[in-house]
This record gives C-alpha cells, sequence and structure tokens, in this order.
C-alpha cells in the first residue's frame, strides 16, 4: 500500500470530501481538499458552492502527513 501511496505523490495526489446541507429550497455544499502536484508541493483548499455563487479558496503554508 505504501508503494503505490508514494507512486501516487510523484504523480500527484487528490483527496476531497463533499458536505451539503439543504433546507428543501436552499443548499450549500463545503468541499474541503487536499492536493499534490507533480511538483510534490502540498497544498489545500476549501470551495464553497451554493445555487447562485461558487468560490475556492486557497490555504497557504500548508503542509500534511501521510
Amino acid at each position: 500500500m505504501q508503494a503505490d501511496q508514494d507512486e501516487n505523490m510523484m504523480n500527484g495526489f487528490f483527496e476531497g470530501w463533499y458536505y451539503r446541507q439543504h433546507n428543501g429550497s436552499e443548499a450549500v455544499a463545503l468541499i474541503p481538499a487536499l492536493h499534490t502536484g507533480g511538483d510534490g508541493v502540498q497544498r489545500a483548499s476549501l470551495q464553497v458552492v451554493t445555487g447562485d455563487f461558487s468560490c475556492s479558496v486557497p490555504f497557504q503554508d500548508f503542509c500534511f502527513d501521510r
């Protein structure tokens, strides 16, 4: 398993979670994510999505241990 994870880190890595809350007529989704590019730089972001709005907020100076 570790060899597969190491190979994924070399080719890039993405892991995200999807949280959605709604009240029948309105909804909001939050998508926090961890990603590593082929350059090995670790990044994190939070995407916020509603019916008429979306944005992605990057988190600077982020690292995670695998």
